[in-house]
């Protein structure tokens, strides 16, 4: 259902360093390669935010690359440097293993807080023959409700407080409000469970 925080991408490289973003939007990419010499270690970023940092592959140490993200580089386009965009943390116990060459590394695991929409449908929530609550963390601004089935005898119910029946809809029939309708609706089946599709977009 509906999510409140923020989860920002990781990736971890070589077991023990964890690259996390720090803006949201600018998830670069990272790469490690060979060109710098071990304690002299830096960072690049290109105009798209993507970070390749430059080692002595076999002997910087973990540490060393965490330092060098910190110091960072600007990019090509702007004055941030690669301590911006991401943190490292380095596992406990493993500040000087050595580092070697990593190809190119996407950060993944991004989950942003749903406030401007939200969807539902049978593989995601069943209907039942009582009321089903499908809350969500904003004031509702266009609600669709749909009843999928093609054909047959199978009705989608709804309503706005759970209790009483508000309107019901046939195969192929959907409804759409475009009005504020607050932060929560109920559905329910009669005769039996139809494919369906709930979409509510917030203010």
């Amino acid at each position: 259902m509906a999510n409140d925080t923020y989860v920002y991408p990781s990736a971890v490289i070589q077991s023990y360093m964890t690259f996390t973003a720090k803006r949201w939007g600018q998830f670069p990419t990272i790469t490690i390669v060979s060109g710098a010499t071990a304690g002299m270690e830096y960072c690049t970023m290109d105009s798209s935010w993507n970070i390749t940092i430059y080692i002595a592959s076999g002997t910087s140490t973990m540490a060393q690359v965490a330092a060098a993200v910190a110091a960072g580089s600007p990019s090509a386009t702007n004055t941030a440097v690669a301590g911006d965009l991401v943190s490292v943390a380095v596992t406990s116990g493993h500040n000087s293993d050595t580092v070697t060459t990593q190809s190119l590394t996407s950060l993944s695991g991004a989950v942003g807080p749903n406030d401007l929409g939200f969807y539902s449908d049978q593989s995601i929530t069943a209907l039942t023959s009582s009321f089903v609550a499908f809350p969500y963390n904003f004031v509702a601004r266009i609600i669709t409700i749909a009843n999928d089935d093609t054909s047959g005898t199978n009705k989608v119910v709804f309503s706005f407080d759970g209790v009483n029946v508000h309107g019901t809809l046939g195969f192929s029939q959907a409804v759409t409000w475009d009005v504020p309708t607050g932060n929560v609706i109920f559905l329910k089946y009669t005769n039996g469970a139809p494919a369906y599709r709930l979409i509510v977009k917030g203010e």
